[in-house]
């Protein structure tokens, strides 16, 4: 398979291209390239920097370690007086690499570790480097790595979306010329089927694909430790049944026989930490009011298929769509350099003994900027249907929104008038 370019490829190589001593702390799921990534961000770098590699895996690197925390630093400078970089793999198999990477970093060697336990790259190793590295989740493939890649779209759109939230101004190049070929709605279908995982699109056939995923859930999951497998396994099941949709304990307690919340809450959270699982909560404006409304989505749809045992997505589509949508808009916000939160709304009131009351009738996300929100909906139709945007409408009339967003099927079109950008959710 052809290297496939992540979007996080610019962003890791342009934080290197400064001349200051820099870190990295890439996390990620097992089997989502953080690996390959690295390795073509080290060879761009290759003229500005002496690069060195090393892996947990390696038991003389992992007993040279522990013996002496300058041996990284040593090993370094015997081979070069030039500016290098380090990139430690599988750092969750050598708990003493922390101890020499900052001694390292100290003396101006920078450094990328990563490894397969995305649980203990963001809280283990954030903690032992002391704010010595920037932090970054790289995701499975999105829709728009793989439409680039396949000449699809053009590289003029790759940040375009980005930057329109950032600057929370609609500006949509000429030069953008999108059509729905025959191509992209190959790739829509299959990646709504089996999402975005390297080893999926290294396999040639639906029942390789569903093989590939096993192996990444399953080693994955190994990481998150529980009780039982089962208990683990059923819980991710259900949270597989009600993918992109809100979540109510009830409804897993009845399909499980599991009725200690704080049972189902453990799972969920290892699941989140681990990197497969994605949160979002209804935005209240009322600071002191309070919801355990949540909806959950995996970060990838073929996750969903192996899960649940199906990969017909025409009776759950929308679902999907909005998970990709999730993933996405998580995605991005890493790239900002300012607290974003992700939410949901949905219109409620506040009766007389103080309690908040939901109303019928949702937007799927809302990015809040300060004081300034700009609401998402999700709709899974190549066909513009303006009619679906009046929740929108509204959101941005009541809370002076500067524009509100339809992800579609379709291709980019900004109705000025209303203020409401039609974007492709397969271009964010």
């Amino acid at each position: 398979m052809d290297y496939i370019k992540r979007s996080l490829h610019h962003q890791v190589e342009a934080l290197f291209k400064t001349s200051n001593c820099e870190g990295l702390i890439l996390a990620g799921v097992v089997g989502c390239g953080k690996t390959t990534l690295v390795h073509h961000v080290l060879e761009d770098l290759s003229s500005q920097y002496e690069t060195f590699s090393y892996t947990g895996d390696d038991l003389h690197f992992r007993e040279a370690i522990a013996k002496d925390t300058k041996y990284l630093f040593q090993d370094v400078r015997a081979k070069t007086q030039k500016r290098a970089i380090v990139f430690i793999d599988e750092v969750q198999k050598c708990a003493d690499v922390f101890d020499a990477v900052k001694y390292a970093f100290d003396r101006d060697i920078s450094f990328i570790v990563s490894g397969s336990n995305p649980h203990f790259l963001s809280t283990e190793a954030r903690k032992r480097l002391q704010r010595r590295g920037h932090f970054l989740t790289l995701m499975p493939f999105s829709l728009k790595e793989v439409m680039i890649h396949h000449g699809e779209i053009q590289e003029i759109a790759r940040d375009l979306f980005l930057k329109i939230l950032t600057n929370q101004k609609v500006d949509i190049p000429e030069s953008l010329q999108l059509t729905l070929t025959e191509k992209k709605q190959e790739i829509l279908d299959d990646y709504l089927q089996y999402g975005g995982l390297p080893l999926v699109h290294q396999a040639k056939t639906g029942t390789k694909k569903l093989e590939n995923i096993a192996k990444v859930v399953e080693r994955g999951f190994e990481f998150i430790l529980f009780d039982t497998n089962d208990i683990r396994d059923l819980i991710s099941i259900e949270l597989a049944r009600v993918h992109s949709r809100e979540f109510t304990y009830k409804t897993v307690q009845k399909q499980t026989g599991i009725g200690k919340r704080d049972t189902i809450n453990e799972v969920i959270n290892q699941l989140i930490g681990h990197g497969y699982l994605l949160k979002k909560k209804p935005l209240l404006f009322e600071k002191d009011r309070r919801t355990y409304l949540n909806v959950f989505s995996y970060i990838d749809p073929g996750m969903v298929s192996y899960l649940m045992g199906d990969t017909d997505v025409t009776h759950n589509k929308g679902q999907r769509v909005e998970g990709v949508v999730h993933t996405q808009l998580s995605h991005l916000l890493q790239s900002i350099p300012l607290k974003v939160p992700l939410h949901y709304f949905k219109p409620y009131t506040i009766d007389a003994n103080g309690k908040t009351k939901f109303q019928a009738g949702e937007i799927d996300f809302v990015l809040s900027f300060g004081n300034t929100h700009i609401p998402i909906e999700v709709k899974s139709s190549p066909h513009l249907n303006m009619s679906e945007a009046n929740r929108v409408k509204e959101f941005i009339r009541e809370r002076k929104s500067p524009f509100g967003v339809i992800t579609y099927g379709g291709v980019p079109y900004w109705d000025k008038e209303e203020r409401v950008l039609y974007w492709p959710y397969w271009l964010i």
